[in-house]
């Protein structure tokens, strides 16, 4: 998000702001199997993979605009947004 060439200094400020929120999760080889799994079996790229996994063990509902993780269909618990 940070990394949008068009980003303002107002927009910057809030996600920083909303990061500092958000907790950070360890990698754990449970995460890294699942990712592995999920990568072989819809072809996502190994971040959305490491994403989609940590998601599903920590049993949390994924919110991405991200249309990349309908190919998890079924397999994730995806609120996919819109506009």
């Amino acid at each position: 998000m940070l990394s949008y060439p068009k980003i303002d200094a107002a927009s910057v400020d809030l996600i920083e702001r909303f990061l500092e929120q958000v907790p950070v999760i360890e990698s754990s080889p449970v995460i890294n199997a699942d990712a592995i799994e999920l990568r072989r079996k819809s072809g996502l790229e190994v971040p959305d993979a490491i994403i989609a996994a940590s998601a599903r063990f920590l049993g949390i509902r994924l919110m991405t605009a991200d249309k990349d993780f309908k190919k998890l269909d079924g397999d994730l618990d995806l609120l996919l947004y819109t506009q």
